[in-house]
């Protein structure tokens, strides 16, 4: 450089580097998000990491793979272990056997738990074209929870909403579905389907219980229902699903609509449609800054009686909130009603190869007539989750969160809700 000091062309001779209001506004998000830091790369990304290298220094994951797996690995039996604080508890098994005849693939999973709590799910999928495409998808599943919870239907002065706890009734689902599914491999997809579900419930369920008079003024309840449905979902996405070569920034579109008629009652009948739009940005290096809008609403298509008033939607049927797709610090099923909203927010961290944390944020509540919408009239919902193996018959997620009350109640309480749950994320 010819001796001459190589200077910034704004460099005026001081050493003032932080002390100029720039500098200190820069430095404030470093310090107020310090301490998340420190929990994400301390408190998980280090054990997991020292974790993960000590099973591979050791090939336990392979030893594993070799003992629960057959047929050249395209079959498997995996145990597993669910748990979400605030409901039973649940052990099961994951099956999956890719080819198990030509151009045919078999999936199901299987749970049990305590006092009579059990479920069975299984599908085929039968490939129609050669670049494995477009498929039929065979599937049906039965479904008994003496825990399933009830705070009332978008109404804070129902007696459920004041337990802490809330209400708890028994519930038994059979559900068979045939469906027509094109682009199974891609981000983007479409379902065309149709199927059956009978339902029925009692009180005969985990404390504190629904009473007998409550129950009674739930349409569906007492007597069950026996339902067709033909739905059509789809979702759009202008990501790539190859992630290794290109960038995970863009939009997506999830969209789903259905038609219900009473086997029974057929003036019983009902319409449904919702959707989920999301972006995403990618910072780099894995991270996802990830943000989403939720709406479904349902509209009665009953017949009237001669007071104008039309056969009520059986109650589990009605749109809710809370599980693990939105509204993640309630339970599943918190919150119910008419038409169900959320606003979602969320920070993807990778941790190890495949295996990502994330924090996330979450506004929204349910109503019974949309017009009632007001920003105060809604919960929140925050934590961290950890997601590992994104595959469409085991995924797992583990979850700790909280959800507040009502913005509009007298005490605002953030801590209102407290939820942690680790297992499978959601069946297939």
């Amino acid at each position: 450089m010819n001796g001459e000091e190589r200077q910034r062309p704004d460099y005026d001779g001081r050493d003032n580097v932080g002390t100029d209001a720039g500098d200190v506004l820069r430095w404030i998000p470093r310090v107020v998000l310090y301490p998340v830091y420190l929990v994400m790369e301390y408190g998980l990304r280090v054990p997991v990491v020292w974790t993960i290298t000590r099973i591979e220094e050791y090939q336990i994951a392979d030893r594993v793979s070799d003992f629960f797996t057959w047929d050249n690995g395209r079959g498997s039996l995996f145990p597993l272990v669910s748990f979400d604080f605030g409901i039973r508890p649940n052990v099961g098994l994951v099956f999956k056997w890719t080819e198990f005849a030509p151009r045919h693939d078999a999936s199901a999973t299987f749970f049990v738990g305590p006092d009579d709590l059990w479920s069975g799910k299984g599908s085929i999928d039968q490939k129609l074209f050669r670049d494995e495409e477009a498929l039929i998808r065979w599937s049906g599943s039965y479904v008994r929870r003496p825990d399933n919870v009830f705070y009332g239907i978008s109404d804070l002065t129902d007696r459920c909403n004041q337990l802490a706890r809330g209400c708890r009734f028994r519930s038994a689902i059979a559900e068979a579905r045939l469906a027509l599914v094109g682009w199974e491999k891609k981000l983007s997809q479409v379902e065309l389907s149709a199927g059956y579900r009978h339902a029925r419930f009692s009180t005969d369920s985990d404390g504190p219980p629904l009473t007998e008079a409550e129950a009674a003024q739930l349409p569906g309840f007492v007597e069950g229902y026996q339902i067709l449905e033909p739905r059509l979902e789809f979702a759009l996405d202008s990501r790539d699903e190859d992630l290794d070569f290109h960038t995970g920034t863009g939009l997506r579109f999830d969209g789903k609509t259905a038609f219900a008629v009473d086997v029974g009652r057929p003036d019983e009948r009902w319409w449904r449609a919702g959707g989920e739009a999301s972006a995403f940005y990618d910072l780099g290096f894995g991270q996802v800054l990830a943000t989403s809008l939720y709406y479904e609403g349902i509209l009665n298509l009953g017949s009237h009686d001669a007071n104008g008033q039309a056969t009520p939607i059986p109650f589990f049927e009605l749109p809710y909130l809370g599980g693990q797709e939105q509204m993640k610090g309630f339970l599943r099923r918190r919150l119910i009603g008419y038409n169900a909203w959320a606003a979602n927010f969320e920070y993807h961290y990778p941790i190890t190869w495949g295996l990502d944390a994330a924090m996330f944020a979450s506004v929204g509540n349910t109503y019974e007539d949309l017009g009632d919408w007001n920003l105060i009239k809604n919960y929140l919902s925050y934590g961290l989750s950890l997601k590992l193996a994104q595959d469409r018959v085991s995924s797992f997620e583990g979850i700790l969160a909280w959800g507040s009350n009502r913005m509009d109640e007298p005490a605002f309480d953030p801590f209102n809700q407290f939820r942690f749950s680790a297992g499978i994320n959601k069946g297939f």
